[in-house]
This record gives structure tokens, sequence and C-alpha cells, in this order.
């Protein structure tokens, strides 16, 4: 992660799997765009998010770590 991630963002792995986080933080982990976030979930290789509110939604940090790691496994494949 770049020097400027936010510090919540510094230490996933103390992080459970049931913890929310923001587009923008998917974003900052994926080292990714919000579009290509948006892409992703159309194609089935990101989850859907769960939506709390008209713009407001959270992905399951578990959920994305193991969309993560399939894509890195399937990249390096």
């Amino acid at each position: 992660m770049s020097s400027s991630t936010p510090p919540r963002l510094t230490n996933l792995s103390a992080y459970s799997d049931e913890h929310l986080v923001t587009l923008s933080d998917v974003a900052e982990i994926a080292d990714i765009s919000k579009q290509t976030i948006y892409r992703w979930i159309k194609s089935g290789r990101l989850p859907t998010p769960t939506k709390f509110g008209p713009n407001t939604v959270r992905f399951r940090l578990g959920a994305i770590r193991a969309a993560l790691a399939a894509l890195e496994a399937s990249s390096a494949a």
C-alpha cells in the first residue's frame, strides 16, 4: 500500500472477515479505481456490496480478501 494509506487500512489482518469496508477502502486495498470496482462487481470478479442507504454501500472484508486472492491466483496460473 502507498505511503498515503489511511491508518485504518495499514493492518488489515487485525480485522475480522465480518468487518465492513467502504468502496474507497476497497479501491485502496486493491489499488484500483472505483470505476474498476463497479466493472468487476458486474463481471462477478468482486462480490456485490451490501446497501445501507441510497448512497451507502459496504463490503465484507472477508469477501474482498477471498475475491482478491482468487484474482491473484488466476492471474498467476
